[in-house]
């Protein structure tokens, strides 16, 4: 015997002949509730009660209840003849179609949108600049420009394109603004630790908090370095020590033989912080900042002491 499912229903078949069924409910919200378990791969309650008869399945899912056999035999159960409709099946289908949009929302859309949006202002307002300067030189070719002066005395075109600048930086101050309280909202952790700029772009490189917290240390330490390391693995270079995390001030400010080892000791926390936002954890930014803090001062101060010692070797061989 076979089991076969319908969006309508389970059917115990043998040969072409229906032996038992178990029609599901006539309601739109129900058969949308099984058609999502049947996508996830899960068993239904309709199917079990026929397990005990142990019969040939289809489909992989059901192998825990019967023996898989991918059959093509094709058997002829319409759902007209149970009292069902075309009509229930697409009002089901839609039902099902918005709880899949649901829970494929990503809680990290916001941020990876933000951060791109500050992104492509910052680069139309380079390119508004570029042909500010470029008009208003046109008109004062040995003056410099300083923005406002003169410009409405000119007026026309120029005045308005003047007019878009301001409104582009106040733009962009605003949606630096969204950006911070975000990810105080959404990512303390990650936030405290290295700002709302570069977290955002820690996540918009991850595709997630989630995905950011699964990745190992060494690809959070050189995201953003992503032409770098395949020039490295190409061509055998030298590999890339740290990617967009270089923008910390504490890497930043650290000695050049330095920035590697911190960036791998930050990339370890931001995996923690990650990770705790990911899974609404306590909030451990500060103290990770700290960690990274004191590990950065530590590798400065042997930096400087074994500088010390080279310098009085140099001299000893003199």
């Amino acid at each position: 015997m076979r089991l076969i499912t319908k969006w309508f229903g389970v059917f115990l078949v043998y040969g072409h002949e229906i032996r038992e069924y178990a029609l599901f409910p006539k309601d739109a919200s129900e058969i949308a509730f099984r058609l999502l378990k049947i996508r996830n791969g899960e068993i239904l309650a309709e199917e079990r009660r026929f397990s005990e008869q142990r019969p040939r399945v289809g489909e992989r899912r059901l192998s825990e209840i019967g023996r898989f056999r991918d059959e093509k035999r094709i058997v002829d159960i319409r759902p007209e003849d149970y009292g069902f409709d075309m009509h229930l099946l697409h009002e089901a289908l839609i039902i099902a179609g918005r709880e899949e949009v649901e829970a494929s929302k990503n809680p990290s859309n916001d941020i990876i949108q933000a951060i791109n949006a500050m992104d492509e202002i910052m680069e139309s307002q380079n390119i508004l600049s570029e042909r500010l300067k470029e008009w208003y030189g046109y008109h004062h070719p040995f003056d410099e420009l300083v923005e406002g002066k003169k410009i409405k005395e000119i007026g026309g075109g120029l005045s308005s394109l003047n007019s878009l600048m301001n409104k582009s930086a106040e733009t962009r101050s605003d949606m630096e603004k969204y950006l911070r309280e975000i990810m105080e909202e959404s990512a303390p952790n990650l936030n405290a630790l290295v700002g709302p700029t570069i977290g955002a772009r820690l996540i918009a490189m991850a595709g997630s908090v989630r995905n950011l917290a699964s990745m190992p240390s060494s690809t959070i330490q050189v995201l953003g370095a992503e032409t770098a390391f395949f020039r490295f693995l190409k061509e055998g270079t030298k590999p890339p020590k740290h990617g967009i995390i270089y923008q910390h001030p504490i890497i930043h400010r650290a000695r050049r033989d330095n920035r590697g080892r911190i960036s791998r000791f930050m990339a370890g926390k931001i995996r923690i912080a990650a990770a705790l936002d990911a899974n609404h954890g306590d909030f451990m930014g500060d103290a990770l900042l700290e960690s990274v803090r004191k590990r950065a001062d530590e590798l400065e101060r042997r930096g400087k002491k074994s500088g010390k010692k080279g310098r009085k070797k140099k001299r000893k061989r003199k």
